[in-house]
């Protein structure tokens, strides 16, 4: 196996989060179709006019801006000496492989720990898109929590990466 290139480890998207974005997707749109509605009803000739118009493009904008949370993932990424994270497309990070206390299993998250860049506590930092995850406890008490569709493969990478000095907890 080539070390140079790094190991990639994916969390995909839970289900539960997917009818959850479309969910609030079809409330957004209805609700700005039902307001056009309404209002086209009440000024025939506003059907017409760019405010209509303007308020059709917004429809459409929300759609589209809810559509790529529903495939949204994880990527982290394990190196020769870091641990790169990546978490629909909105946030990055990227820790040395030397400040890394320990790597155990994480909790399985849902929609309650949310989606994306979370703050879970005092010095703890989630990149969840629900599902199995993977904790990093870092040497200066910080923990980052990774969503991981395969936690077992990416604590071995994690380990290897690390020379096998690093501590793996189950």
């Amino acid at each position: 196996m080539n070390t140079s290139e790094p190991q990639v480890f994916k969390g995909h998207i839970i289900p539960g989060f997917q009818l959850f974005i479309l969910g609030m997707a079809v409330l957004v749109a209805g609700g700005l179709l039902l307001g056009i509605l309404i209002y086209a009803s009440q000024a025939p000739d506003a059907a017409e006019g760019p405010t209509f118009w303007w308020a059709i493009a917004s429809v459409l904008f929300t759609l589209v801006m809810f559509l790529p949370l529903m495939f949204a993932k994880t990527v982290m990424r394990v190196g020769e000496e870091t641990v790169s994270v990546e978490c629909a497309w909105l946030s990055r990070t990227e820790f040395s492989l030397e400040d890394i206390e320990f790597v155990e299993e994480g909790p399985v998250t849902g929609i309650s720990q949310g989606l994306g860049s979370r703050v879970l506590g005092s010095a703890h930092t989630g990149y969840l898109t629900g599902g199995y995850s993977v904790n990093f406890r870092f040497k200066d008490g910080k923990t980052i929590t990774v969503s991981c569709d395969d936690p077992d493969a990416a604590l071995a990478a994690v380990r290897q990466a690390a020379g096998g000095h690093l501590a793996v907890q189950h």
